[in-house]
């Protein structure tokens, strides 16, 4: 081998030391390039084998010593169940020259390619790699340099490495691979304030990509990037929540982007989120076990979210859903859908943070959004769609005093606009809006008033525009308050049990509405009832249409002292105040069914026109009514007066008139009560109702116009007083009935009903007349307080005299002007008084002839017409006819007997008398014929109408020297 020039020029010892040198680093390279790598291949394994407790293998291990390289190919940790814990396909580490002459570990270059790890939650918590950390714990810390050395990385590159994630201790089993990934990182030093850039970015196998840029300092440490998420698939991740929710999340991307910046050092502390943004889509939740969607949302945009996280506070510029769908069902048992799928499960308390968490959402919005509502609390399911709802709510925050600006508006079942706008205070909560809806259809919602009412809505439609302001806080504070106007179009409502028409209303406007809670008061400027029927219908049962719809118990209820009955609850102190400024009525109708009578009786009022003003619940305030109208579509009618419906149990005072009703309508009722039907007869009302404290009095006048029964109806309920004598007795020439009916009543009586007791007060007159006919004549034509009902003669006698021609002369007036009225007459005579009489007469005729007899005697061509018996001689004609009848006895040689006194004498000479019967038949019949006689004379009095009769139940028990005399 030839030496080389250079080396022949050297010296001896140069050349011994350069061949040193050169052997120095053959050796070294041998060692480095040879046998290190060997070395490092055949002790790295089993040393972190026994260190980690793991099978560790390395396929290929390069050295480079005059590189200070390191290169590690086909690393393998197995786990202790067989599989890859850790594993790398290179792993390239150059070590900088200088950390051999410095105090900083300079690496040029680390690579590290297509590392792979994998983690292992197991069953009982723990990680597949606890036990290494334990034996890593058990290791002897080395000490603790006084001054630690710095780090220096020129470059770190790490190629597509993927991380196996399988967690065990979830009740369903999650697994997700990391990767690939890849992070750089240039001129990284641990040394103060130096800026370390990097980027780190990846994806997994699901497709959900994520990148990490910035930089970071080691002293202090801290570090300012960005973050990027994309296309986090939610229900991915599903077993991590499922046990903590009530739902199932089958949709839904996140997307996320924010730049941070953190520092953690003495005495500062920063960690913020600048800028960021997040992008939720395709969100999809149902219930559990439920195929059909409860929430779809199709979008949710949120941007600009400025966070402090140590000092709790965050700010969004907005927050926006677009498209979504809830499906919101409230249950039997009351509960709502959304609020059972989306109520975490109970959780241990945590501690407060002294330092509440203060957030604010410049813009939180929705748009686009449809909501179905079923409600299967009621008893009838309800059903209702609103759509194209758009919100905004603007600087919404958690200040608990915090406002923010809302403005709502959506549809419901695609007619319905609602509108909302104003302030509101949703920590609170409070609000002040002015409110907007248009035709919300009533349909939809009448099943809400069964529990309180049995009615069905057929139609109708609801308008209003107002403010509403409110606190609902759970506190007595608490207060609700609407300002406003609203009207009811097309709205008919029926009663529920019959299936009729219950009120038809063309529109109902009510004006200047104003209602608060707190204090409790509803006060309204004017009602406006246009083109409206109001129906009252009585069943059978005597139950009303009217009573059904509200759910008014029809069977007598036992009432505390104080119960109202037939009037408004008087308020109390602090109860519901009502002020109805004015209520107008145009085009009104009223009708009146009854089916508990047979045939039915139906009224009707139309053409209401009127006005009511200053109604209120408020004693002390007054009240005006005018009301107009036409009873059976015809009769004029008006009232008038004050009356206040909402008090009506305090004060009222109404004057009513209606002209020219007819009769025939009320058939119904005057066959069952008074027997007969209605032939024909107009009716003329002036009633005057008073009601004062409770209290009830009323006069009605009537005035019946050719008012007459007609034929026969068989009724249990028909009274059995003279209904056809009454009514001839009050019909005058003229066919016209005129009556006073006072009724009083008190509104505490149990039994009170306004029906019952006008009925009252006429059967009341119609017996008052049937037991007392003469009486209402005396009354009407001039008898004053004489009984008209007899005529009383002197014994004996059948010559009415003075008094009795003055009864007669009325009851000839009163038949002239009552000409449906005949009159039975029947005479009667007395066996004592008439009886007596004859006797005397008798008496007179015997004495009479005894000196008429005496006389002829002296002259016997004396006329017995020219004899009387004068005062002064009657004692001798007494004693002359005594002595006839009672002889003296013969004289026995005693003292005769002295004659008696004239008076006993006459006694006794008159009990010797008996009188005919035929007598006092004649007298009786003489009588009659008399009476009769004078009410025909002078034909005022139609001789068919005056009647003789005998028999007569009155005649026989009373009996007397009378007359008796029977209307018919």
């Amino acid at each position: 081998m030839k030496i080389p020039a250079f080396l022949l020029q050297l010296s001896r010892l140069n050349r011994r030391i350069l061949l040193t040198l050169a052997s120095l680093v053959l050796v070294y390279a041998v060692l480095g390039f040879g046998v290190a790598p060997r070395v490092v291949k055949a002790k790295l394994p089993a040393m972190l084998g026994q260190r980690l407790g793991r099978n560790v293998s390395v396929q290929k291990v390069r050295i480079n010593p005059f590189a200070l390289s390191v290169t590690l190919e086909g690393f393998l940790i197995q786990d202790r169940d067989g599989e890859a814990f850790a594993a790398w396909d290179r792993l390239y580490v150059n070590l900088s020259s200088s950390t051999l002459f410095t105090r900083v570990i300079a690496l040029q270059a680390v690579e590290l390619d297509h590392p792979s790890g994998r983690v292992v939650v197991l069953g009982n918590g723990k990680l597949n790699f606890s036990d290494i950390l334990e034996r890593l714990a058990q290791d002897p810390k080395p000490k603790a340099e006084a001054t630690p050395r710095e780090i220096a990385i020129d470059y770190l590159l790490i190629r597509e490495a993927k991380v196996q994630l399988l967690d065990r201790s979830l009740s369903e089993p999650f697994a997700t691979t990391l990767g690939p990934l890849s992070l750089e990182l240039k001129g990284f030093h641990t040394q103060p304030n130096n800026q370390n850039p990097y980027a780190f970015a990846g994806r997994t196998e699901s497709g959900e990509a994520f990148s990490w840029t910035g930089f970071f300092t080691t002293e202090p440490l801290a570090s300012q990037g960005t973050l990027t998420l994309e296309r986090l698939a939610l229900p991915k991740y599903q077993p991590y929540y499922k046990d903590q929710v009530a739902f199932d999340l089958k949709g839904g991307l996140v997307s996320a982007k924010a730049s941070y910046a953190f520092q953690w050092s003495s005495g500062t502390h920063v960690l913020k989120v600048v800028d960021a943004s997040l992008d939720l889509q395709d969100l999809k939740i149902a219930e559990l076990g439920q195929k059909a969607n409860a929430i779809e949302l199709p979008k949710l945009e949120l941007r600009g979210l400025q966070a402090d996280l140590i000092g709790r506070r965050a700010e969004i510029g907005s927050l926006v859903a677009r498209d979504g769908m809830l499906d919101l069902v409230r249950t039997e048992n009351g509960e709502l859908s959304l609020m059972k799928l989306l109520m975490p499960k109970p959780r241990p308390k945590t501690p407060e943070p002294n330092q509440p968490f203060a957030l604010k959402i410049r813009e939180l919005g929705m748009k686009g959004f449809r909501l179905a509502f079923e409600d299967q609390g009621t008893v009838r399911p309800v059903q209702t769609v609103a759509e194209n709802i758009e919100m905004s709510l603007k600087d919404f925050s958690l200040e608990p005093e915090g406002k923010a600006q809302l403005t709502a508006s959506f549809n419901v079942d695609g007619a319905t606009r609602f509108q909302l706008e104003g302030s509101v205070t949703p920590l609170k909560p409070s609000a002040d809006l002015t409110l907007k809806v248009d035709d919300l259809d009533l349909t939809t919602f009448e099943a809400y008033a069964d529990p309180t009412l049995d009615l069905r809505v057929n139609r109708g439609r609801l308008s209003l525009n107002g403010n509403l302001r409110g606190t609902w806080e759970g506190k007595a504070s608490d207060f609700t308050a609407i300002k406003g106007n609203a009207r009811l179009a097309g709205f008919e409502v029926m009663d529920a049990a019959q299936q009729e028409v219950l009120v038809r209303y063309k529109e109902l406007r009510i004006n200047g509405l104003d209602m608060s809670t707190r204090p409790e008061a509803l006060s309204i400027k004017s009602v406006e009832l246009n083109d409206c029927e109001h129906r009252l219908v009585v069943a059978k049962d005597g139950s009303t249409n009217v009573a059904r719809a509200l759910r008014i118990a029809t069977t007598p209820q036992p009432k505390a002292a104080g119960a109202v009955i037939g009037g408004a609850v008087p308020p109390s102190k602090d109860g519901l105040k009502i002020a109805l400024a004015k209520m107008i009525l145009k085009a009104g109708r009223l009708t009146y069914i009854d089916r508990s009578v047979e045939p039915n009786a139906t009224f009707l009022i139309t053409d209401l026109e009127g006005i009511n003003t200053g109604l209120s619940t408020l004693p002390e305030s007054g009240s005006a009514l005018t009301l107009t109208g036409k009873a059976g579509g015809l009769a004029p009618l008006s009232i008038k007066g004050h009356s206040m419906p909402l008090r009506r149990d305090q004060d009222t005072d109404v004057t009513v008139r209606i002209q020219g009703a007819d009769l025939a309508d009320f058939s119904p009722y005057t066959g069952k009560f008074l027997g007969y039907t209605v032939r024909k007869g107009k009716l003329d009302v002036d009633a005057h109702i008073k009601i004062e404290n409770r209290k009830l009095k009323a006069l009605i006048k009537a005035n019946l116009d050719q008012f007459y029964l007609g034929d026969k109806v068989q009724s249990p309920d028909a009274t059995g007083l003279p209904v056809k004598l009454a009514l001839a007795l009050l019909r005058d020439r003229k066919g016209m009935i005129a009556v006073e009916l006072p009724v009083e009543g008190s509104l505490d009586d149990p039994d009170f009903h306004y029906g019952k007791i006008v009925w009252k007060a006429l059967f009341n007159l119609i017996a008052k007349i049937g037991a007392s006919p003469f009486t209402l004549i005396g009354s009407l034509f001039g008898g004053g307080n004489e009984d008209l009902s007899l005529i009383v003669f002197a014994p004996g006698s059948a010559e009415p005299d003075a008094s009795a021609k003055a009864k007669i002369e009325v009851l000839v007036k009163s038949l002239i002007e009552r000409p449906e009225l005949n009159l039975e007459v029947e005479g009667t005579a007395d066996a004592i008084t008439d009886g007596g009489a004859f006797k005397k007469s008798a008496l007179e005729a015997r004495l009479h002839a005894a000196k008429v007899q005496s006389l002829k005697t002296k002259n016997p061509d004396l006329e017995a017409e020219a004899v009387r018996v004068t005062h002064e001689d009657r004692p001798h004609w007494l004693a002359v006819a005594f002595e006839a009848t009672f002889p003296t006895p013969k004289e026995t040689g005693k003292n005769t007997v002295p004659l008696p006194t004239p008076g006993e004498m006459e006694q006794r000479l008159l009990g010797t008398l008996k009188v005919d019967p035929n007598q006092l038949r004649d007298l009786a019949d003489r009588r009659t014929k008399a009476v009769v006689k004078a009410f025909l004379e002078g034909e005022k009095v139609e001789a068919r109408r005056v009647f003789e009769v005998e028999g007569g139940e009155r005649a026989k028990k009373e009996g007397g020297s009378r007359v008796y005399f029977e209307l018919k």
